[in-house]
């Protein structure tokens, strides 16, 4: 069955610069661009009201800034919201910023952390929700989130990251989400974002790489995308060579590396929630499984990637560790067919999912629906149960409402972007139901090469 997505609101030239990434969270939509900023727009807006007009910002870095995570949470110790958001820029830094929801003012809690970041240069970043048990007895008892990032060079370090109160801390000041202290533990070390102190654990008196636990295997290959799943506490690292790891979230640990093609891995995304699948074995490209057995508890993983100039899009099982399906578009015609070079060194013929690269995927809050979007200025919302693709939107400057705000001519290559011109789509996410006054029906929001944003609700009900 289709489903129809209706353009609601947009904001043309965002950014200064290309937007390298996005977030959707319940309050806000989170960009970071080339320009160097972190912007945040409001969701929930009423009749009338633009999106530029409630846009808060923060310069990070003038490098610019390609990769942004972000951690949202009630904490049980507190009961009040902390909204922290995490990026890295092009010189490898990896800056973390907290937003105080009522004061709508940005802390940087990232100036003291050279000691524990020391000198790695990073390139992605994730930041984890804990969702563990609070004892209200025991004062000092925190939940540890996790901040986990991958350098430039393959390793992937993680941290613990605490939350505490400032009584807990032996402070007196207000309790309000700024006062907040917010600590990042990696066994050694512990930064202390209010008094600005870095603590030295008494027992290992060492560096950072002493205590951070850190997986090496993928060492000298480029780790260009990173995801997690809290429901079965895995980690996936995507490499420029083609090879997916998946690690234990608590130890970093491998379990399974495989390598479904040679060609870059650009986007990864977790299911939300396990499903039931009827086999495992790739047989051929229109899913049709050899394994007869059913899996039950199978948490799938999209991974977007590149075949040749076109964008590939495929299914992996992390129970098995094992490519499930490849997602593609029907066709009668060849092109439709990329060709794609096996272990043993024959061709095989491999259908893609986009004309062009394929940048970002995201599944939806139920894991029945994927999105993924491509170069080919394409966004396809597919069926994961069926495998067939269910919508598709085409981004062009026609989306933008203010014609002076529409990016005509592309200033690094020249090209025209005028009219019905195709824009890549750098990112794209699912809106979860009731995020943007949508209580019933989904939505999606993407960033394409003009520097525009987005956004798209379900056909059915909401207004913007």
């Amino acid at each position: 069955m289709s489903k129809l997505y209706i353009p609601t609101t947009n904001a043309g030239l965002a950014h200064d610069a290309d937007i390298f990434d996005l977030q959707v969270t319940i309050p806000y939509t989170i960009t970071c661009s080339g320009d160097g900023y972190i912007k945040l727009w409001k969701n929930k807006l009423l009749e009338g009201q633009l999106p530029q007009d409630f846009c808060y910002k923060q310069f990070v870095s003038k490098m610019g800034v390609h990769h942004l995570s972000y951690l949202h949470t009630i904490e049980p110790n507190t009961t009040l919201e902390t909204f922290i958001i995490s990026c890295v820029s092009f010189d490898g830094k990896l800056h973390l910023y907290q937003f105080d929801l009522k004061t709508l003012v940005f802390k940087n809690l990232g100036k003291d952390c050279a000691p524990i970041f020391g000198q790695l240069s990073f390139w992605s970043v994730n930041l984890v929700e804990q969702n563990g048990i609070y004892d209200a007895s025991n004062a000092n008892n925190n939940i540890s989130h996790k901040l986990l990032a991958t350098t430039v060079n393959g390793e992937i370090y993680s941290w613990d990251l605490k939350i505490k109160s400032p009584e807990q801390n032996g402070t007196e000041t207000a309790l309000t989400a700024l006062d907040q202290v917010i600590t990042i533990q990696n066994h050694i070390d512990v930064f202390d974002a209010v008094t600005t102190e870095i603590e030295e654990n008494s027992d290992t008196k060492g560096t950072i790489s002493t205590g951070t636990i850190f997986n090496n295997s993928m060492s000298g290959n480029f780790p260009l995308c990173l995801s997690h799943n809290i429901s079965n506490e895995m980690v996936a690292v995507g490499y420029n060579n083609g090879i997916l790891l998946l690690l234990e979230l608590n130890t970093l640990k491998p379990v399974f590396q495989l390598q479904i093609s040679s060609y870059p891995i650009r986007s990864l995304s977790f299911a939300p929630q396990p499903v039931l699948l009827e086999g495992h074995n790739n047989t051929d490209i229109s899913g049709n499984y050899g394994r007869k057995d059913k899996s039950k508890n199978d948490t799938l993983l999209a991974v977007s990637h590149d075949m040749g100039s076109y964008g590939r899009l495929s299914l992996v099982s992390t129970k098995y560790g094992e490519h499930i399906c490849d997602l593609s578009i029907p066709s009668h015609s060849s092109t439709a067919l990329g060709t794609n070079n096996n272990s043993s060194g024959s061709a095989n013929i491999v259908a893609f999912a986009h004309e062009s690269w394929c940048l970002s995927c995201c599944f939806n809050e139920t894991g029945k629906y994927l999105v993924s979007g491509g170069l080919d200025g394409k966004l396809r919302v597919w069926d994961v149960d069926k495998r067939e693709r269910v919508s598709t939107l085409h981004c062009s400057n026609l989306d933008i409402e203010d014609d002076n705000k529409i990016m005509k001519v592309e200033k690094e290559t020249g090209k025209n972007l005028s009219g019905s011109v195709a824009l890549g789509v750098l990112s794209v996410k699912f809106i979860n139901k009731d995020v943007r006054n949508n209580t019933s029906n989904e939505g999606l929001c993407c960033v394409c090469i003009d520097r525009g944003i987005r956004w798209y609700r379900e056909a059915g009900s909401g207004t913007i």
